[in-house]
């Protein structure tokens, strides 16, 4: 268990307290053009493999994500992250640009990049989900390069724990990505990383000559 797994919240205006409603209710916390309230990227629903809408959304500002009933720890999207689907087939990707999104995605961080950070999720997450310390998981995380994370979450070999673990379950949830066993292996990152650079590569190609 290398990264925490972490659904973001759905922030939406069923979320706010009841102190707030009537504001957010005047006010939409979207934006589709980036402006200096509206600063952070908001990646609706999406299948990984492509992007359906990005709008910014309100942050940092004295009502957001303060007076949101269920806002995720800021920090969860400082780092480079893995995004996860949670419908049908296992697609990841990479985020580098500090993306914030809704519970139709998974976020996954390595938990060195979490160094740090105290939160309620993570504590959780510990308590209920693994054998190891939060401090024997930061080391190890250390050992592993998200690229090569994503290479063995896309794979067939990935594919088919997923099948076992959801027993025919359309969803995929936190817990299914926690449980797909991967080896650190140091010295065999090298090829996988090599082979989802040059997949980013190929892709970046033909959406250049689109």
């Amino acid at each position: 268990k290398n990264w925490d797994s972490v659904p973001l919240e759905n922030v939406s205006v069923d979320d706010l307290d009841k102190e707030s409603f009537d504001i957010f209710r005047r006010e939409a916390i979207f934006n589709a053009l980036i402006h200096q309230d509206f600063s952070v990227a908001y990646l609706f629903k999406s299948a990984c493999t492509r992007i359906n809408r990005i709008r910014y959304i309100e942050y940092g500002t004295e009502r957001s994500p303060a007076k949101l009933t269920r806002p995720t720890f800021n920090e969860l999207y400082e780092p480079k992250k893995l995004m996860f689907n949670v419908l049908g087939e296992l697609t990841g990707t990479i985020d580098k640009e500090k993306l914030v999104h809704n519970h139709s995605l998974i976020a996954c961080v390595l938990w060195k990049d979490l160094y740090g950070v105290e939160d309620k999720s993570s504590a959780s997450s510990i308590k209920k989900f693994s054998t190891m310390s939060r401090e024997d998981m930061e080391e190890l995380s250390k050992t592993v390069e998200l690229r090569y994370l994503l290479g063995m979450m896309n794979s067939k070999y990935a594919s088919v724990l997923l099948t076992n673990l959801r027993g025919g379950d359309y969803h995929i949830y936190p817990e299914h990505i926690r449980n797909i066993p991967i080896p650190s292996a140091p010295a065999q990152q090298k090829p996988i990383i090599a082979l989802v650079d040059k997949i980013f590569a190929t892709k970046k190609k033909q959406s250049a000559g689109r």
